[in-house]
C-alpha cells in the first residue's frame, strides 16, 4: 500500500509585527503573513492575519485568510469582539467560509460570570440554508473551575444533546465526568 504523505515545510516565513501600543503600553500584533510549501507537490499557500484594536487597546476584530498558490481564496474568517462598559468581553462573532461552499457563523457569549455559551450555525453545502446548529454551554464553579458542559446538535434529521457534569475528586486530585447522551429527547447512553 502506497502512502502519500504531505509534509508541510515552512519555506519562507514572512512575519511582520507592525507595532502599535495598547493603553497599558504593551505592543500589539497588527498582523502577519506566512508562506507554506507542500514538500510533495511544491505548491505554496499564503496565510494572512490582520488584527484591529479599539482605542483602549482591546482586540476588536481579527481577519484571517488562506490563499492557494494561484492566488485563489481558500479560507476566510472574520472574528468581531464586543466589550462591556468595564472592558470585559461580552461576546464574539466568528464568520468563516471555505472555498467553494461551506459557511459558518459562531457566536461566543458570556451569559454571566460563570456561564459561557457557543452557538454555531453551519451552511454545509453553501445553498443559503442552515444545515445544522450546535450549542455548547459551559458552567464554571465559583472558583472558576469547570462544573458542567452541555452540547446540543440539531439538524433536519435528529436532535442530539449531551450533558457532562464535572466533579472534582479532591482526595484523588482528579475530575470525575458523568455524561448523559440524548437523541430526539430519549436517553441513549450514560457514562
Amino acid at each position: 500500500m502506497n502512502r502519500i504523505r504531505l509534509l508541510l515545510i515552512v519555506a519562507n516565513l514572512l512575519r511582520f509585527g507592525l507595532t502599535a501600543t495598547a493603553a497599558n503600553g504593551d505592543m500589539l500584533l497588527l498582523g502577519f503573513v506566512s508562506e507554506v510549501t507542500n514538500e510533495s507537490t511544491g505548491n505554496k499557500s499564503v496565510f494572512q492575519t490582520t488584527n484591529v484594536y479599539d482605542v483602549h487597546g482591546d482586540l476588536a476584530q481579527t481577519t484571517a485568510a488562506s490563499y492557494s498558490s494561484n492566488g485563489h481564496l481558500d479560507f476566510a474568517q472574520v472574528t468581531t469582539y464586543v466589550y462591556g462598559k468595564h472592558r470585559t468581553l461580552l461576546f464574539a462573532v466568528e464568520e468563516s467560509s471555505l472555498s467553494p461552499l461551506w459557511r459558518g457563523v459562531v457566536t461566543y457569549t458570556n451569559l454571566s460570570v460563570d456561564v459561557r455559551q457557543e452557538i454555531k450555525a453551519v451552511d454545509w453545502d453553501g445553498n443559503g440554508t442552515i444545515d445544522y446548529t450546535e450549542i455548547t454551554t459551559t458552567n464554571l464553579n465559583r472558583n472558576g473551575t469547570l462544573d458542567s458542559v452541555s452540547w446540543e446538535f440539531d439538524d433536519s434529521q435528529t436532535t442530539s444533546k449531551s450533558v457532562s457534569i464535572w466533579t472534582f475528586d479532591f482526595p484523588h486530585n482528579q475530575y470525575v465526568i458523568d455524561t448523559s447522551d440524548y437523541a430526539n429527547g430519549l436517553l441513549r447512553a450514560r457514562q
